[in-house]
This record gives structure tokens, C-alpha cells and sequence, in this order.
């Protein structure tokens, strides 16, 4: 009894397995190969557009690196003279 429980089993998961391979889309080898290389093309423009934001932030905290160094006064300022205050008496 237990033996055709399992038969019965296994050849509805063989069916099953089957109608769903029968059903799946077929891809040919060159909708295959169409499909991968622009899986490639789609990966690299990704890549490429990572590595130019990167470069265009190096490049803008670079920038931004050189204005604040150019923003430090590089000799030492003269301290402001004392103001001559002059009070006339009526």
C-alpha cells in the first residue's frame, strides 16, 4: 500500500514537472545569446556611469579641497590701530 502511495506520488510529480517544461517559452540559442549580450552591454553601461559619478565627486570634493585652502589667509594680518576718539567739550 505504501509502495503505490509513492508510485502515485512520484508519477504526478513526473507530470507535473513535465506540463510545466511543456509550457515554459522555448529560447533559441540565438534569442539566447541576444539576450545575454545585452545582459552585458546593460551591466557595463551601469559600470560606467558608477565609475563617472565617482570621478565627478573625486573631482568636485578635489575642488572643493582647493577653495577652502585658497580661502586661508596665507600671512598673518596687521591688528586693527586703535581708533583715536577726540571728545569736544561745549
Amino acid at each position: 500500500m505504501a509502495g503505490s502511495k509513492t508510485a502515485v506520488a512520484i508519477g504526478t510529480a513526473a507530470l507535473i514537472a513535465g506540463s510545466l517544461w511543456m509550457l515554459e517559452p522555448k529560447v533559441t540559442p540565438e534569442q539566447y545569446q541576444q539576450q545575454r549580450s545585452d545582459q552585458q552591454i546593460s551591466d557595463l553601461s551601469d559600470s560606467h556611469e558608477q565609475t563617472t559619478d565617482r570621478m565627478r565627486q573625486d573631482g568636485l570634493s578635489q575642488a572643493e579641497a582647493e577653495q577652502a585652502k585658497r580661502n586661508i589667509p596665507s600671512e598673518p594680518r596687521p591688528a586693527e590701530k586703535p581708533r583715536i576718539k577726540i571728545r569736544l567739550r561745549p
